[in-house]
Parts: structure tokens; C-alpha cells; sequence
């Protein structure tokens, strides 16, 4: 299975810095970095023999979408399911592969259009199936949230489509549309880490990680975050704008 973690002209420098916090854990596994014209320049920095970069085109000819240049990008995999994660998304703690294969069986079997990875959507929208599932209710929205998860190309090319901007894909109209949501049960309490337990790196243009560690926005898997991890990731955000500077 493949990740695709999908970047933008301005954020490619975090995108790197996930990249790199894959290596520390999420190792090896195989990453497609999906941007525009800034990732030419990453002559400039030594990506891992497990990520391909792939440029989508100019940016400025596809306005403020975020779908329009993915779209035809996508239709040329042959993968009929992988990870979809937004650059800023940045990857704090080990990934429990046990679990993350179990949920991949089901998404290749054809039982599952999508597994939640990184929440996204509130355990309230959600009922138990067993011990190890829990399923999305239908009638709820951000069914088609973009925070980490496994995607069948047949469900996200579903609703992905030309002129959209990322927020217009998660609130297009997905309810009762039967596709079947999943999400690993790692227990009733909302702070328990998500099995692809990250910090949203930015908000609103500005990143979130302030000179104290402290988080500027809601982040309720704080505590699994480590100091070391904050400071690397400030850090090497800076550094790595160094590549892209004019």
C-alpha cells in the first residue's frame, strides 16, 4: 500500500518535514509526494529512495482547486486503494502496522470504501461493530474528511472533482450514499491516539507550534506528542523553506 501525501506551492517545505518524521515512524513504506511547480526544486534536498515526487503542473493555471490537477494524476495509478494525507499533517508517533494491515485486508476485499486513519470525524457519528470496528453513521457529515485515511480511488474519484477546493470535498453531499466508513476502536475515550497519530502543523497559514511547544489551536492528541518531535519540527520547517527561497 502507498501513501500520497498531496502538497501545495507555500507548503511543500512541510510536506518534506513529514517525510521525514515517516522515516522515524513509518518506515519504508512507499510515499508518492503529489505538488506543483516547487517540487522541481527538490533537486535541492535528498529525498528517501521510498518517496516519488510527482508534479501536477503549474499552480497558478489550476486557480485556488485542490482537485482539478489530482484528479488525472490519480487516473493514472494502478492502485485501487491507498493512504491520502495532507501535507501539514505531520506524523507524531509509530504507526501500528498490526492494525493498519488489518484495516488494508478489509479495504482489498471490497468490505470497506474507506478507513479512518486520523479521525476527522467524532466517535459520537459513529456505532461499534465489534471489538475492532466501529463503522460511520450514514446520515452524518465529513464522510469524506481528508484527514489520514485508507481510500478506495473508486470512492474519492466518486466525489473528487474538477473545481474543488478541499473544503468543498469534505462537505460535498455524502450522506446514505452506502459506502461503508470505518474506524479502528482503540476505545471510548477521543484522546486515545488515532493509529496515524499526527500534528495539524498549520492552521490558517501560520503554524501551530508555538516557542514554548505549546499548540495555538485545539489539539487533543497533544499529549502524544513529544518535545523532541515539536522542536525537530519547528526546526527543520525553517530550514527547509531554505530550498524553496527565491
Amino acid at each position: 500500500m502507498k501513501v500520497i501525501l498531496h502538497t501545495s506551492n507555500g507548503y511543500t517545505h512541510v510536506a518534506l518535514t513529514n517525510i521525514k518524521m515517516f522515516e522515524k515512524y513509518w518506515k519504508n513504506i512507499e510515499i508518492i509526494l503529489l505538488g506543483y511547480e516547487e517540487i522541481l526544486l527538490l533537486e535541492r534536498a535528498q529525498l528517501p529512495d521510498n518517496v516519488t515526487a510527482i508534479c501536477m503542473g503549474k499552480q497558478s493555471d489550476f486557480g485556488k482547486t485542490w482537485s482539478t490537477a489530482m484528479i488525472p494524476v490519480l487516473n493514472t495509478l494502478e492502485d485501487e486503494y491507498f493512504v491520502l494525507v495532507p501535507d501539514d499533517c505531520v506524523l507524531m508517533k509509530e504507526v501500528d502496522i498490526e492494525k493498519v494491515l488489518f484495516l488494508e485486508k478489509l479495504v482489498q476485499a471490497g468490505r470497506v470504501d474507506k478507513a479512518i486513519l486520523g479521525g476527522g470525524i467524532p466517535l459520537t457519528d459513529m456505532i461499534e461493530y465489534d471489538e475492532k470496528l466501529l463503522v460511520v453513521y450514514q446520515n452524518v457529515p465529513y464522510r469524506t474528511s481528508v484527514i489520514p485515511a485508507i481510500w478506495t480511488k473508486r470512492y474519492l474519484l466518486q466525489y473528487l472533482k474538477s473545481g474543488m477546493t478541499a473544503h468543498d470535498f469534505e462537505v460535498v453531499p455524502s450522506q446514505n450514499d452506502g459506502a461503508v466508513i470505518v474506524n479502528y476502536n482503540t476505545g471510548p475515550n477521543p484522546e486515545n491516539p488515532h493509529l496515524f497519530c499526527f500534528v495539524n502543523a498549520y492552521h490558517k497559514g501560520k503554524l501551530t507550534i508555538d516557542e514554548n511547544l505549546e499548540m495555538t489551536c485545539n489539539t487533543p492528541q497533544y499529549r502524544h506528542y513529544s518535545k523532541e518531535d515539536l522542536t525537530f519540527i519547528r526546526e527543520d520547517i525553517e530550514l527547509n523553506k531554505k530550498i524553496f527561497a527565491v
